[in-house]
């Protein structure tokens, strides 16, 4: 089990013109930031979440390490083609990311001592940084609505991938019995039928 949000943008070929225009025309229209520094974050803490020094879990670690591809390359194209001071902020964002999961690494090998421990204290960062990338992704399109941008086909396709992403997860935290997990995806399946219903309204009867 991938990431499903991913692929499904790739088979939808959702993501795929919108990074091809942005290198194409050197122009980051179309690119929020937003979302894919909080899917970075979220993407690093599960991957490390699942690794043996934690709680072993194959399949997140395969799936977030794939997961963590797109949101890096579609924040690299932004930093190339966005101006200096937007690069700088996007650039420095990224870097506390790193520095913060780095010590929060270090803190969970050097201080907790068993696995059930370390679960016990990186579990809740995987659950807000979880809550931070589905809330993001609906706070922008919020956003959108409000700026009177069009709600169109590729956002609502975005919002399905999404919520088939979160359905699945949901389903394998159940089958695992991953409390952090649950919560996380949980969040996210609330979030995502919300923006399902929103961008359903606005592109049928707006």
């Amino acid at each position: 089990m991938v990431h499903v949000s991913e692929f499904a943008q790739l088979v939808y070929g959702i993501i795929a013109p919108l990074l091809w225009n942005s290198l194409k025309n050197k122009t980051v229209n179309g690119l929020n930031p937003e979302p894919q520094v909080a899917t970075i974050m979220k993407c690093l803490f599960w991957l490390f979440f699942g690794l043996p020094m934690v709680h072993y879990d194959v399949i997140r670690i395969v799936s977030n390490g794939i997961g963590l591809l797109m949101p890096v390359l579609h924040l690299t194209l932004y930093v190339l083609f966005s101006p200096r001071k937007t690069q700088l902020r996007v650039a420095g964002c990224v870097f506390m990311e790193l520095t913060f999961m780095a010590a929060i690494a270090v803190v969970a090998i050097l201080i907790f001592r068993t696995t059930a421990s370390r679960s016990d204290f990186i579990g809740p960062f995987c659950v807000v940084f979880g809550v931070v990338k589905y809330s993001s992704t609906l706070a922008i399109l919020l956003l959108n609505i409000q700026s009177a941008i069009t709600v169109d086909m590729t956002t609502g396709l975005l919002s399905l991938a999404n919520f088939e992403d979160v359905v699945i997860w949901i389903v394998y935290a159940v089958l695992k019995f991953n409390k952090f997990a649950l919560i996380s995806d949980a969040v996210g399946v609330l979030f995502g039928t919300v923006q399902l219903v929103v961008c359903t309204f606005y592109y049928f009867f707006k």
